[in-house]
C-alpha cells in the first residue's frame, strides 16, 4: 500500500491520443506526460492511497519546447502523434510519482506550486516559471546556446531574409498585409515604419510608396535592411522609446506611421531590462503625424497567440489560463493597449482580426483551422484627434 505524498492538481486535463494512450497536461504549466491506461490508475491510486497495481508503469515523456521553431509554431508543447512518440520508460511506483510531481502533474504542496508562477530572478531559474520570454531566452540562451537577437529575424524570414518562411508569418501576416498595403496606402503617402527591423515590410511598403522610412535600435538589424535594400525605402537607426528619438524628423509631416510585431515589447521586455519608455514613442508618433493621419499597429493577437492548441485538427478548442493577471502572456490586454494609446489624443478608428489564407492548410492544416477559429494576428487603427 501507496499512501499518498501528492495530489493531482485541479489544473490538469486528460486527453485521448490514441488506443490505449492518453495525454496528461498541466495547462498551466504546458507540461505533458503520455500514460497508458494502468497509468492513469497509477495516478488515481497515488492520490487516494489505493494500492497500485502492477509492478511498472509505462510512461512517455512527449514534452518539448515547441516554440523554438517560431514564435507562431504550435505553442501546445506536445508531440502529439503517439508514433512520433520515443519508447516509454517502465517504472516502478516511486520513479513514476517523481516524473509526474517534476512535470507538476502531481503537486505535493499547493501554496509552494503557487508561488512558483512568477518572473525568473535570472536565466538560471529553474523554480519559477516565469513568463514567455523569460522561457524563450532561457531555452534559447541553455540548451540551444543561441543568443536571441539572432534566433528572432530567422524564426521568421529564410535564411537570406529575403522572404518568410512558410506557415502562419507567411499564409497569415504577409498575406494581409500585401493586400492592406496596396489598397489602403496611396502613392504619394509619407510612412514611416518604426521597428522595422531588418526592413521585410518596409520594402513592402516601398512597392505602395516610394515616401518610406524604415526605423529600429538595433544597429544589426539596419545594415541588414540597407543591404537588402533594392527600393527607394530609406533605414536608419533611432533610440525608439527614448525621448525625441524622431526629433530629425518634422511634426505633422508624417501621413501614416505603422508598427508591426514591436509594441508588444513596450509593456513586457523581452530582455531583464525594463520595457522602453510608451509615453515617450506615442509621444513622438504623435506629434510627427499630420491631423487625421494614422497610427498602424500589427501585433500577435493579445489572447490568442500563446493560447494551446487543442482539439481535432479541424474542430479545435483552447484553453484560456490567464487574462487580467499576466504571468505566463508578455502582451497587454486589450483594455490596457487601447487605454495606453488613447490618452495620447488618439482615437480607435478600425480594428480587424487576420484570417489565415488557405495555402496555410497545406503547411499545417492544424495551424490553419485554429487560426480560422482563434486569430493569431490584429490590426488596430489609431487616428490622430
Amino acid at each position: 500500500m501507496m499512501k499518498p505524498c501528492a495530489k493531482v492538481t485541479g489544473d490538469i486535463i486528460v486527453q485521448h491520443a490514441g488506443p490505449n494512450r492518453w495525454i496528461v497536461s498541466n495547462v498551466f504549466t504546458r507540461s505533458h506526460i503520455g500514460v497508458d491506461g494502468r497509468g492513469l490508475n497509477w495516478l488515481d491510486a497515488l492520490t487516494s492511497g489505493k494500492t497500485l497495481k502492477g509492478k511498472t508503469v509505462k510512461l512517455w515523456e512527449i514534452s518539448f519546447f515547441s516554440n523554438e521553431e517560431s514564435l507562431l509554431a504550435d505553442p501546445t508543447r506536445v508531440i502529439r502523434d503517439p508514433s512520433k512518440w520515443k519508447a516509454p520508460k517502465l517504472l516502478k511506483p516511486e520513479e513514476f510519482e517523481k516524473i509526474c510531481i517534476d512535470l507538476t502533474i502531481l503537486i505535493e504542496d499547493q501554496d509552494a506550486y503557487r508561488e512558483r508562477f512568477a518572473r525568473k530572478l535570472n536565466i538560471f531559474d529553474e523554480r519559477h516559471f516565469g513568463n514567455f520570454h523569460q522561457q524563450l531566452g532561457q531555452h534559447l540562451m541553455i540548451k540551444r546556446r543561441e543568443a536571441p537577437a539572432n534566433w528572432w529575424p530567422r524564426q521568421k524570414f529564410t535564411e537570406d531574409l529575403q522572404s518568410v518562411r512558410p506557415g502562419p508569418y507567411r499564409e497569415i501576416e504577409e498575406k494581409y498585409l500585401d493586400e492592406y498595403f496596396s489598397k489602403y496606402i496611396r502613392p504619394e503617402a509619407v510612412v514611416l515604419d518604426l521597428g522595422c527591423g531588418t526592413g521585410y515590410f518596409t520594402r513592402k511598403i516601398a512597392k505602395a510608396t516610394p515616401s518610406v522610412r524604415g526605423l529600429d535600435p538595433n544597429e544589426d538589424y539596419i545594415k541588414i535592411a540597407k543591404k537588402g535594400a533594392k527600393t527607394k525605402a530609406a533605414f536608419s537607426v533611432a533610440p525608439l522609446g527614448q525621448p525625441d528619438a524622431l526629433s530629425n524628423i518634422e511634426s505633422a509631416s508624417i501621413d501614416m506611421v505603422f508598427m508591426s510585431d514591436a509594441l508588444l515589447f513596450y509593456f513586457v521586455s523581452p530582455t531583464a531590462a525594463l520595457p522602453e519608455d510608451l509615453s515617450a514613442l506615442l509621444t513622438e508618433i504623435y506629434r510627427v503625424l499630420k491631423p487625421g493621419a494614422l497610427f498602424v499597429n500589427v501585433e500577435s493577437h493579445f489572447q490568442f497567440w500563446l493560447s494551446p492548441w487543442f482539439g481535432d485538427e479541424q474542430h479545435p478548442f483552447t484553453i484560456l489560463t490567464e487574462y487580467s493577471q499576466r504571468n505566463f502572456y508578455v502582451t497587454p490586454t486589450f483594455s490596457q493597449y487601447i487605454q495606453s494609446v488613447v490618452k495620447f489624443g488618439f482615437t480607435v478608428s478600425w480594428m480587424d482580426e487576420l484570417k489565415p489564407d488557405p495555402e496555410l492548410a497545406n503547411t499545417s492544416n492544424r495551424a490553419y483551422h485554429f487560426s480560422q477559429e482563434f486569430p493569431l494576428w490584429q490590426i488596430f487603427e489609431f487616428k490622430k484627434i
